[in-house]
């Protein structure tokens, strides 16, 4: 109800026409050549490939047509909201505060630029992953196994191909390793050996981040490095 009246409006001209509409790659839909080039090029000045996917995505299912754009946003955000409300119904067993918390996500001004803006696309996408992992997360310490944990793994390494902005969650799930997990006990005597045991277990997602930061930092060197050359010439 309050962005969905975003599908009535157009595309905006500052970032949107790189992201999207003047953008042959992302004009000429889902292929496989775009696929490819998604993952090995920067696409406006960062590497997201599964955003750029989604853009092309859309071109295919709607062509330039700006309502249907709009609408792919206002439904991932959708979906991350009902996530985050099965993310915390299902680790605090607290249905109505859950459902409380997981409406002022949905409707908090911080997200109109988010959904409203079709350039946004990559925040709303890692909001999905980011709420994934959670759950994956979430069932991998209820009953761990190697495979629950690639599970994780895989879904936050989508995140991170969304918006590298994701680099941080581990250290959140270490948050949610004291509440509400319930897996730091500081009254036991061990302490500081559940805190190793729990920071060892996000070593392989810690490197994930680091890979990540690297090509976006690897990025941001060559824009600099390009924007100095341009200003030396002229």
């Amino acid at each position: 109800m309050v962005f969905g009246r975003t599908l009535w409006d157009d595309f905006v001209n500052y970032d949107d026409p790189r992201y999207v509409y003047q953008n042959t790659t992302i004009t000429s839909g889902l292929n496989i050549s775009g696929i490819a080039w998604a993952f090995t090029h920067i696409h406006a000045e960062n590497w997201h490939p599964l955003t750029t996917i989604t853009h092309m995505l859309d071109c295919q299912l709607y062509g330039l047509k700006a309502s249907g754009h709009h609408f792919t946003n206002v439904l991932l955000h959708t979906i991350a909201v009902l996530l985050l409300f099965v993310v915390l119904q299902q680790m605090t067993g607290a249905l109505w505060r859950s459902a409380f918390v997981a409406a002022l996500f949905a409707i908090h001004p911080l997200h109109v630029e988010s959904v409203a803006w079709v350039a946004e696309r990559k925040d709303v996408l890692s909001g999905v992953f980011f709420m994934l992992t959670l759950l994956a997360y979430f069932h991998y310490t209820r009953a761990p196994s190697n495979w629950r944990y690639l599970i994780a793994a895989f879904v936050f390494a989508l995140g991170l191909m969304s918006k590298p902005m994701l680099v941080t969650l581990p250290f959140v799930l270490l948050l949610l390793d004291y509440w509400p997990l319930g897996r730091i006990k500081p009254q036991r005597p061990d302490i500081r050996r559940q805190l190793l045991k729990l920071i060892a277990e996000k070593i392989p997602l810690i490197a994930l981040s680091a890979v990540c930061d690297h090509i976006s930092g690897a990025t941001t060197r060559n824009r600099l490095d390009r924007t100095t050359a341009d200003v030396s010439t002229h």
